[in-house]
């Protein structure tokens, strides 16, 4: 988004640029810009092993490294902004993607019952056999998000984008609010604010003021990974070689563990999230980095299925 406004830049939230006033921009402009660019990295492995009675095992691991300066186009997520915190500096919003899962591990055994299989009573066959059961587990590192201040940081009239101070002394996970410094003798109506100190120097993000030098990077803390197991058990049924009917029965995170995660725990696509998940990322908010009371815990999912193959 691309501010041009015709008030001499002067006040709280004031933006002076002569390119966008002198081309006779008087209101906020949106553009989207080509300017994106991303580098990903990955290593796949995976091992199966068949064996006998309808047995089946696989494994698979994946490390990847995505890093861009920009992600989402449109308003589908708050965990990241989709503008950049600085349009002019782009440079500056090179980071680990929010679509960035350095581990992604997957296990599953594929049992057929043996049962009847290879009767030649199609009764006993389909009736008392053809069951196959599939348990799954996924492990995957966590969601990363970009710590914001909600404050309008720079004054260049776009609060949504401008992130937090980052004290790499500071404690792990943790955040502290500002209040200012005034100087009655600053400016011509005092009190004026000269300056903003943290309430906890302690922390390691602390939000940036108006006027303030934001020194983190996007997407600086991550969500706890996904840990789920699923099932699927089914019922085949054969008629000829050409037509089979499956009914299916899936339960997902079977075992009903929390999982406080921002994207989808059956799925590699990121989730929507917009709202009041930004908690979770803003330092002067009680419920920042607390995901158990920002995101859903994704409970257990029960689903039934009617396959008909030809």
């Amino acid at each position: 988004m691309l501010y041009g406004y015709n008030d001499a830049g002067t006040g709280p939230g004031g933006f002076y640029d002569p390119n966008y006033l002198n081309a006779g921009f008087l209101s906020p402009v949106t553009a989207f810009m080509p300017w994106g660019a991303s580098t990903y990295h990955s290593l796949q492995a995976q091992v199966q092993r068949r064996l006998t009675n309808g047995l089946f095992f696989q494994g698979a691991w994946t490390w990847s490294h995505l890093i861009d300066n920009s992600t989402a186009d449109f308003h589908s997520t708050d965990i990241s902004p989709r503008r950049p915190q600085d349009f002019r500096n782009m440079p500056a919003e090179r980071a680990d993607s929010i679509l960035d899962h350095p581990h992604r591990i997957t296990a599953l055994v594929s049992y057929d019952v043996p049962w009847f299989a290879h009767d030649s009573n199609w009764a006993k066959k389909n009736l008392l056999g053809n069951y196959q059961f599939v348990p799954v587990y996924t492990w995957q590192s966590g969601q990363w998000g970009t710590v914001q201040s909600a404050v309008d940081t720079n004054m260049n009239g776009d609060s949504a984008t401008d992130r937090a101070i980052l004290n790499p002394a500071g404690v792990p996970g943790t955040a502290s609010n500002i209040s200012p410094l005034t100087n009655s003798t600053a400016c011509g109506l005092p009190p004026c604010i000269v300056g903003w100190y943290a309430t906890n120097p302690n922390a390691q993000f602390i939000t940036a003021g108006m006027g303030s030098i934001a020194t983190s990077s996007r997407n600086t803390l991550a969500l706890p990974p996904i840990n789920n197991f699923d099932i699927t058990a089914s019922k085949h049924f054969r008629v000829g070689e050409r037509y089979t009917v499956d009914f299916l029965a899936q339960a997902f995170n079977v075992f009903n563990h929390p999982q406080f995660v921002g994207d989808l725990v059956n799925d590699v696509a990121t989730n929507g999230l917009t709202g009041a998940v930004r908690n979770n990322y803003i330092p002067s908010s009680a419920l920042f980095n607390q995901p158990r009371f920002n995101f859903s815990s994704n409970p257990r999912t029960m689903q039934l299925a009617l396959k008909f193959s030809f």
